[in-house]
C-alpha cells in the first residue's frame, strides 16, 4: 500500500507554526543600529558569499551532473 500523500492536515503542528522572518523584529532593530553607525553583519538572509565564503562550485556541479548527466556531452 503506497504512503498517504502529504496534506495540510497531516503536517506536524510545529511545521505549520514555523515562520521565515527575514524582515522580523531582529532585522528591524539591526537596521536601526546600522543607521546609528553600528556595523551589522546580516547572517540571517542566507548570503554566505557576502561574508567572504567561497562558492560551493564543485558540489553544485556534481549535483547538476547527477540530475542532468547529458551535460557531460557538451562541456
Amino acid at each position: 500500500m503506497p504512503p498517504k500523500p502529504l496534506d495540510y492536515e497531516s503536517i506536524n503542528e510545529n511545521v505549520k507554526k514555523a515562520q521565515y522572518a527575514v524582515r522580523g523584529e531582529l532585522y528591524l532593530r539591526a537596521t536601526e543600529l546600522q543607521k546609528e553607525g553600528k556595523k551589522i553583519i546580516f547572517t540571517n538572509v542566507g548570503n554566505p558569499h557576502a561574508l567572504g565564503q567561497k562558492p560551493l562550485t564543485f558540489p553544485r556541479q556534481v549535483v547538476a551532473l547527477c540530475q542532468a548527466p547529458f551535460l557531460l556531452d557538451d562541456p
